[in-house]
């Protein structure tokens, strides 16, 4: 499991896809509201980097590198929910539900994608 300190030393590294693909930069980290656990990577993606895709933060994630190498694919990533940036309070594809709607959605498309 992340630690603490290693889950927030994350933001503004390199995301790498399995197949060694650059992804995108983690944006902002999620934690779970009651445990404080680390749950989710906020990933910009996309050309611009103008993209905001959920990334589950899970024990798969490979951080020695200096990068963070996840068990998904960049296209995989590409089709995950998107997000609104962190100061704003739209969450794209969310609707009312919010950050835990959304997160529930991003959890059924990477379960599928492994």
């Amino acid at each position: 499991m992340i630690s603490e300190s290693e889950f927030r030393s994350l933001v503004s590294r390199e995301v790498i896809d399995r197949n060694g693909k650059s992804v995108g930069y983690v944006k902002t980290l999620f934690k779970d509201r009651e445990s404080g656990r680390p749950e989710w990577l906020g990933v910009m993606t996309g050309t611009w980097r103008n993209h905001h895709r959920l990334v589950p933060a899970t024990d798969d994630l490979e951080t020695s590198t200096g990068r963070v190498t996840i068990p998904w694919t960049k296209e995989q990533v590409g089709a995950a929910p998107e997000y609104g940036e962190a100061r704003s309070p739209h969450l794209r594809g969310a609707g009312t539900g919010g950050l835990p709607a959304l997160s529930q959605g991003a959890c059924r498309h990477h379960l599928r994608a492994v």
